[in-house]
């Protein structure tokens, strides 16, 4: 291997042919094979079977090579003959020199350049270590405007996991895009680029999740490989606002750093760098409610009682604290459900006093009850907040913004939960999360001992 190949921070290795690929070759050669030998006999066949070891197995030994590729922060150096027609010659190409970076039907990573010319990339032929290492460099070092919104989804999907992209394409596409447009919008803040690194180089930004306002949350790993969120909140410039803001980020990152729950985030640490706090919390691989719906569809009865019951003693957890946590945001965008787990994800760490800043409402609108808007948010709005949640992966649509919600499960009880959960007036809504779970458990049970009959 050449010394420019081994020099670069990036090595990635593509096979032409998947594995799956090269089998099915093989066993169409053979069959191809049995039928000339039916159909025209051992002459024929032997014919063949000389063409086939003259032509055919040179070509899929060929086809079954591997392409390496060397990326660093300057440009792409291609090592494969295969490519030379369609790169015109020039194997190595600047990161400036890129048009578009897109997929086509799911099967190849391509890459446009403005000088003429292509770099199709069987995606079949990567393994994960290599397909995680390519949009690596790509998030270090490529333009974003660059990347199409499907490679953007699916750069997304590979960070961060929770379903296989060769067959949800054009749903990761939406997903990607109605999140830029939910969480993404104009400010003078300027998020971190893929790349950087804090704490003296120990974090490096895979890429950014959300940005809003003044604040952006990050995938970041360190220098052991282990993945985890980063939160980041800049208050510098706002006055004497600043002192105040940047004493409850530091009291809330504390009180949230004591929390032990199985079903929620480990906050790992507090810092601050370059006039901005920042919050690590562990990285939960795995789709969020929304998701989860928007490409599975709604969920059935048996499964939201479940879920019911974690959120629940979640609730149930942070309401019995001292202080009291009520969390004033929960919706399924905050719960990350992968093999059967439902995981909370986030807390709008420092949320009340950046909402005073901006004048933003916490929470999503549908999901906030009466007595939040007017600024009294209570246990009991976390509720509403929870039975919002459940309308939404019993139906697959948010909910109508202050209103009880009454779906139509074809689950009498569930339906009853929700809407008791949901009434406006806070005084008739249930009293406590824990008799949401004693409600959920025993429905659970009862679905159990039918099942097992």
């Amino acid at each position: 291997m050449s010394s420019a190949l081994q020099a670069a921070p990036y090595r990635v290795s593509v096979r032409f042919l998947s594995y799956r690929a090269m089998i099915g070759v093989a066993l169409s050669l053979i069959f191809c094979s049995i039928l000339v030998r039916v159909a025209f006999g051992q002459a024929a066949f032997e014919l063949v079977g000389i063409l086939m070891a003259i032509i055919g197995i040179p070509l899929v030994l060929f086809f079954c090579s591997r392409c390496n590729l060397a990326l660093n922060d300057q440009k792409i150096i291609v090592r494969s003959r295969l490519y030379e027609s369609m790169l015109y010659g020039r194997k190595e190409r600047s990161w400036q020199d890129i048009a578009c970076i897109r997929l086509r039907n799911a099967r190849f990573l391509i890459f446009d350049f403005k000088s003429g010319g292509m770099l199709p990339l069987p995606l079949d032929g990567f393994d994960s270590a290599n397909l995680e290492q390519i949009f690596w460099a790509i998030s270090r070092f490529a333009d974003p405007l660059t990347l199409n919104p499907d490679v953007l989804a699916m750069q997304r999907t590979i960070f961060i996991g929770g379903a296989k992209q060769d067959s949800c394409t054009q749903i990761f596409t939406q997903m990607w895009l109605d999140s830029m447009s939910q969480s993404f919008e104009v400010t003078n803040f300027v998020p971190l680029k893929g790349g950087q690194t804090l704490r003296d180089g120990q974090l490096s930004v895979m890429m950014p999740l959300a940005s809003g306002g003044m604040s952006s949350v990050y995938l970041v790993r360190d220098r052991d490989d282990r993945r985890m969120v980063l939160k980041e909140l800049a208050v510098s410039g706002v006055g004497e606002s600043e002192a105040k803001m940047h004493d409850l980020f530091c009291r809330e990152a504390t009180l949230l750093a004591r929390l032990a729950h199985p079903n929620i985030v480990a906050v790992l640490d507090h810092f601050v760098e370059n006039d901005r706090d920042y919050l690590l919390l562990d990285f939960v691989k795995g789709l969020n409610l929304r998701q989860h719906v928007m490409l599975y569809g709604s969920m059935k009865s048996p499964q939201i009682w479940k879920i019911a019951s974690v959120v629940a003693d979640i609730l149930d957890y942070l309401h019995g604290l001292s202080p009291q946590i009520v969390h004033r945001d929960l919706t399924p965008d905050n719960l990350i459900f992968a093999d059967g787990k439902i995981t909370l994800i986030d807390f709008g760490a420092a949320s009340d006093y950046v909402s005073g800043l901006t004048g933003t409402m916490i929470g999503k609108q549908c999901y906030i009850p009466p007595e939040q808007f007017q600024g009294h948010a209570t246990t009991k709005s976390d509720l509403y907040a929870l039975g919002c949640t459940l309308y939404f992966i019993a139906t697959g649509k948010d909910p109508e913004p202050i209103e009880q919600s009454m779906p139509e499960t074809g689950d009498r009880l569930l339906d009853l939960l929700i809407a008791d959960l949901t009434v406006l007036d806070p005084d008739q809504r249930l009293a406590d999360a824990r008799t949401v779970i004693n409600r959920a458990r025993s429905r659970v049970a009862k679905i159990a001992e039918v099942v097992s009959v």
